[in-house]
């Protein structure tokens, strides 16, 4: 009894655990592996003694498939639990106990036919359902459901060619009722992830996905980043078109965004938030395939003649809003400033940094001859070079369409959004700019600006693939064309723009006034002084000026408000 007590004061913390945590186990994963752990222990315990509820088994599956805990041995319990009750077995599965039975289906022909059953049911009570919403749309109140369940059985049930067919004209017939609904719900999401585990290649389905998700995108309101930044993932995957002549449907939502959508355009909040989300996906390493997570059997033989592949696509890295990184370590700073201790806690960083962007490093070495050929010999940028050196396609397009479009509305975003703008560039940065490394026998980007600062003459003796720096007060009046390119030093412009944003909002904020025995209004608190100093220095990389700004600014109001004391030049002899 007190475990299933324990376990019904758990499930709703956990519920929300599951819908927020991190694409990548490595960077924040633990806490909910850990919460797995501890539901899986008091499931089994409960089963044991047989006191727990049929409506609790069943939330308590829902959150282990949520938490990405039912393997084969949690299954294995949940399916013989479910076996001996038959209000739950006698009727076709779903969501999370669905899912047990497909984990631990293994050799049982008994369950692999309870699987393909259930895929089945919930195929055409999602057909009917498209009918009913033809006829009249006030019948969509169980769409987000019934897409969440059809998400699972997309992972346990190969679609024959035939029913795919018919599920793709019922989608159709129902275009008109159903899309006006997805773009003011948060439903797209599984609706996006049910088109691409079901393989629907169809374009003008295709296309009403995504202008669903780009009318849901422009409501900062409705859908959540990390929401964002699964469907991102997931358009990475997605092909679209025919067999040998498809394309990514984020290929397709980039072509979308070359010119900014009206709504999207006049809510700035909902631009960041989406270049946040775009940040937090790393790009694809191979080509991509078709399945993930295709399901190895699907309780029967298939007409389906496509072939069969992996997709070889890395987890979507994720942070926080404000300090994404640990960004108290990775600022150098600690208080009452003793020396070999920010030393240790740079280092520290640096080394888990490294880990996190080691197929990032190998990704980026290997264009760094693109990277090199992009600027001629006088320094310049060359007029066809485009920062698809490296970014070839994908989310890396994306990310750099919407920093340019983030860059021309950023003198409208407040206080708050500057440092979540200035967060995910740095993010962006992290991820998409080759990082030079001393051993490589290349000297650092902030070693170079630190010889230009000395004098005049700096910008001739640097190398040539370095001076890109140097040029950085002309940058600023460069035009941006995505048709030519993204280019390097369009990518310093856009750093160099926001930076200056981000220090007028500093200085105003260290112009506050002390009142009549009341402290300063500030802009800023310690966390967010210290993420935009975090995110400066890595600024710095791309260009000089602006962000070294930033950062002093940074450090005097953190040493001012905060008593944070800095090692002298320390940026000078380590980098981020």
């Amino acid at each position: 009894m007190p475990s299933c007590t324990r376990i019904r004061q758990l499930l709703p913390r956990l519920r929300l655990l599951g819908r927020n945590v991190s694409l990548q186990p490595a960077a924040s994963g633990k806490p909910a592996t850990n919460a797995s752990k501890e539901l899986k222990r008091l499931l089994y315990k409960a089963l044991e003694e047989n006191a727990l509820a049929d409506e609790t088994l069943v939330q308590a599956a829902d959150c282990l498939y949520e938490l990405k805990g039912c393997n084969t041995t949690a299954g294995a319990h949940i399916c013989k639990a479910v076996e001996q009750r038959p209000h739950i077995y006698t009727r076709p599965l779903s969501g999370g106990v669905l899912w047990s039975f497909h984990a631990a289906g293994g050799r049982s022909t008994k369950r692999k036919r309870v699987v393909k059953s259930s895929c089945v049911a919930a195929i055409e009570a999602f057909m009917n359902e498209l009918f009913a919403i033809q006829n009249d749309s006030r019948n969509a109140s169980h769409l987000t459901s019934t897409l969440s369940n059809l998400a699972i059985v997309g992972q346990c049930f190969s679609l024959p060619v035939s029913t795919r067919a018919r599920l793709e004209q019922a989608i159709l017939d129902a275009r008109d009722s159903l899309v006006p609904i997805l773009e003011r719900s948060n439903a797209v999401v599984a609706y996006i992830e049910v088109l691409y585990r079901f393989r629907i290649r169809s374009d003008p389905i295709a296309e009403d996905a995504l202008n669903a998700f780009v009318a849901v995108a422009s409501y900062h309101e409705i859908i959540s980043t990390s929401a964002l930044a699964k469907t991102i993932k997931i358009l990475q995957a997605w092909r679209i078109g025919p067999l040998g002549a498809n394309r990514s449907a984020l290929d397709m939502l980039t072509h979308k965004l070359n010119k900014v959508p009206v709504l999207l355009g006049k809510n700035p909040n909902a631009l960041v938030k989406l270049y946040l989300a775009s940040t937090r996906v790393a790009p694809a390493t191979c080509d991509i395939r078709e399945s993930d997570r295709v399901p190895s059997d699907n309780g029967g033989a298939s007409n389906d003649n496509e072939s069969e592949a992996t997709i070889c696509v890395q987890n979507a890295t994720e942070s926080d809003n404000h300090t994404g990184l640990n960004g108290s370590a990775l600022s150098g700073a600690v208080k009452g400033a003793p020396t070999d201790e920010c030393h240790k806690d740079l280092e520290t960083e640096q080394t888990a940094a490294d880990k996190l962007h080691t197929s990032q490093y190998n990704h980026s070495t290997t264009n760094q001859s693109s990277v090199e050929n992009a600027i001629s010999t006088d320094g310049r940028p060359t007029q066809s070079a485009s920062f698809d050196a490296v970014a070839t396609s994908g989310v890396q397009c994306l990310s750099a369409l919407l920093l340019r479009h983030c860059c021309n509305l950023v003198t409208r975003c407040n206080a708050r959004l500057l440092v979540v703008l200035y967060n995910a560039m740095c993010h962006h940065i992290l991820r998409d700019v080759p990082i030079m490394k001393y051993d490589a026998g290349h000297p650092s980007t902030a070693d170079e600006r630190s010889v230009s600062d000395k004098g005049a003459n700096s910008a001739a003796n640097a190398p040539s693939k370095h001076r890109a720096d140097s040029i950085m007060s002309t940058g600023s009046h460069l035009l941006m064309d995505i048709v030519t390119g993204f280019s390097l030093s369009d990518f310093a412009t856009c750093v160099h723009t926001i930076s200056v944003e981000v220090r007028d909002a500093l200085a105003l904020d260290a112009s506050a006034k002390h009142g009549a025995g009341q402290p300063p209004l500030t802009l800023y608190d310690e966390k967010d002084l210290t993420t935009i100093r975090r995110a400066a220095l890595v600024a710095s990389r791309i260009c000089s000026g602006a962000p070294d700004e930033v950062a002093r600014l940074a450090e005097e109001l953190l040493r001012d408000r905060f008593g944070v004391a800095f090692v002298s030049e320390l940026r000078d002899k380590h980098r981020i």
